[in-house]
């Protein structure tokens, strides 16, 4: 099944909770501790982490006792608005056909 929620996914969706895996689809700074208290033991994230100018996909898994993290790959995402964004910029209209 799939459930649609609109919010801030840097904060998860407790109500639903734990999680096997989660999948973030916007560059943040460090995976959203949220994130990770959802997940079940033995979860895992995948989230595009930026470190300078350089963008890496990490593997985050869980177990009881510890947090893992591997790097993947290095990626290019669009960077995550919210509570553990970026930094908020404000939107700007860059053609007539958007919004």
């Amino acid at each position: 099944d799939i459930v649609l929620i609109k919010g801030d996914g840097g904060i998860g969706y407790l109500e639903m909770s734990p999680y096997d895996r989660i999948s973030v689809t916007a560059a943040c700074d460090k995976i959203p501790p949220p994130l990770i208290e959802q997940l079940t033991a033995g979860g895992r994230v995948i989230a595009p982490i930026v470190e300078g100018r350089i963008q890496e996909l990490v593997l985050l898994e869980k177990s009881d006792k510890r947090v893992k993290q591997k790097v993947i790959c290095r990626v290019l995402y669009v960077s995550l608005r919210g509570r553990y964004g970026m930094g908020e910029k404000p939107l700007r209209r860059v053609s007539p056909f958007c919004f």
